[in-house]
C-alpha cells in the first residue's frame, strides 16, 4: 500500500522530470497535479540535476493551466544547482488564454486528459485544434490502454499519421480504480506516455 501511494504522488513529477528537457512547460487541463503538495515537484529537480552533464544551473518553469486549476502566488523550488518556478496561471482552458501567450511555452504536458473519450472529446476539441499548431514538443499520458488508444486516434486524425504509439510509462502510478464513466474499465494514471515532436509527426 505505501509503495502504490508513492507512485501515485511521484507519477506525474518524474513522467515529466525524465521526458522533458525544455525550460518553460505548460500542463494543459491540469487537476491533481496543481493540488499536489510542492514537496513533490521538487523530485523534478532531482532528476534534472541527476541528468545534467554540463553541470551548468538548471532553470525550469511548469505553468498548470485548466478549469481546476487554483490561482495562487507563484512558487520557486531549489536543489542544487537547480530551480524549479511553479505557478498556476490560468483558471480556464487552454483555447480561453492569451494566444500569444498560449504559444510561448518550450513544451507542453498533458496528463491523463481523455481527448478521445467520448464524455470528453468535444469539450477538448478547441484546445487541441490550438495546441497542435503550436511547433513546441508535446508530452502525453494515458490511463490505460484504451485511453491511449482512443487519445491516439483523435491526434492520428489531425496529423493524418497511421499509428502514434504509446509506451509503457515506468513511472506510472501503481494504484488503479474504475473509470468514473465506465465501471468496467480499470484505470491507473500516467500508465501510458507518449512524446510528439516534429520529426515523430511527419
Amino acid at each position: 500500500m505505501a509503495e502504490g501511494l508513492a507512485t501515485h504522488v511521484l507519477s506525474a513529477p518524474l513522467t515529466v522530470a525524465k521526458a522533458t528537457n525544455q525550460q518553460k512547460w505548460c500542463c494543459i487541463g491540469a487537476r491533481a497535479e496543481a493540488s499536489l503538495p510542492v514537496q513533490y515537484w521538487r523530485e523534478v529537480l532531482v532528476v534534472l540535476s541527476w541528468l545534467n552533464h554540463a553541470n551548468a544551473p538548471v532553470q525550469v518553469q511548469l505553468d498548470f493551466i485548466g478549469p481546476e486549476v487554483l490561482q495562487r502566488p507563484p512558487l520557486t523550488l531549489s536543489y542544487m544547482d537547480a530551480t524549479l518556478k511553479l505557478q498556476w496561471t490560468f483558471s480556464g482552458k487552454f483555447h480561453e488564454m492569451d494566444p500569444a501567450h498560449a504559444s510561448s511555452y518550450d513544451a507542453y504536458i498533458l496528463l491523463n486528459p481523455g481527448l478521445g473519450h467520448d464524455h470528453l472529446m468535444v469539450d477538448w476539441k478547441p484546445s487541441i485544434d490550438l495546441l497542435l499548431g503550436c511547433s513546441a514538443p508535446k508530452l502525453l499520458t494515458a490511463h490505460s490502454k484504451l485511453d491511449a488508444s482512443r487519445d491516439a486516434k483523435v491526434l492520428s486524425d489531425y496529423f493524418l499519421a497511421s499509428s502514434l504509439d504509446y509506451e509503457l510509462n515506468p513511472f506510472a502510478s501503481r494504484i488503479t480504480y474504475q473509470d468514473p464513466f465506465d465501471s468496467s474499465h480499470m484505470v491507473q494514471p500516467n500508465h501510458y506516455v507518449l512524446q510528439l515532436s516534429d520529426e515523430n509527426i511527419k
